[in-house]
């Protein structure tokens, strides 16, 4: 019986202590990932958060000046270009974005039933304390104006016998690769190492 997990690399900017609540909730639910070997690259400008707490994940924690500001988020590119070959998927989340292994689960089935070439994504929605109401942030037709657009979604695929929508809006404040994608998005940028912002929907 093979007991060998596969291993995520997840790495994620947290600047101040804006979002703390969340960005902590975030680790706590990827603490309590049981099928995969979690590992995160922090990108902070605090020292006084304590991963310790968290013992079920592996930790590469990385300090910057406050004064980088929104910068932030592009240090993760050549970091986790560095650690090409080394996971089974690659995962780049804001401090906010809250991913349960489930979600996970389901999102590795749904891309690997996809043909080549293509990427699944996710919608991403929020809720408030004490409401069932949920708020689809990245579907309101104001960010389709970025790609040409005038409404919501784009295309609508049958792709295998499945039904699949293409936002206009392509930024959903994160991203997650297979290793091939992700080494496909590195090749593909004839310049450097590093991630190229033209291939890959964040930052």
């Amino acid at each position: 019986m093979n007991d060998k997990k596969n291993k995520i690399l997840i790495c994620i900017p947290h600047f101040g202590d804006k979002n703390r609540k969340y960005f902590l909730r975030c680790l706590e639910e990827y603490n309590r990932f049981k099928k995969y070997e979690v590992n995160c690259i922090l990108l902070l400008t605090d020292k006084s958060i304590d991963v310790s707490v968290f013992p079920n994940i592996q930790f590469s924690v990385h300090f910057y000046d406050l004064g980088i500001k929104h910068n932030l988020a592009l240090k993760h590119r050549e970091l986790m270009a560095k650690e090409k070959g080394k996971f089974d998927y690659y995962l780049y989340m804001e401090d906010d974005i809250l991913l349960t292994e489930e979600v996970f689960d389901f999102w590795i089935t749904e891309q690997n039933s996809l043909p080549e070439g293509f990427a699944c994504g996710v919608l991403r929605y929020e809720q408030k304390i004490g409401s069932s109401y949920k708020y689809l942030l990245d579907t309101h037709p104001a960010h389709s104006v970025h790609r040409g657009g005038f409404s919501i979604f784009k295309n609508d695929l049958f792709l295998k016998e499945k039904r699949y929508l293409e936002p206009y809006n392509i930024h959903q404040g994160c991203y997650m690769l297979t290793s091939d994608m992700f080494k496909k998005v590195l090749e593909s940028d004839r310049k450097s190492t590093r991630l190229n912002s033209s291939h890959v929907s964040e930052s």
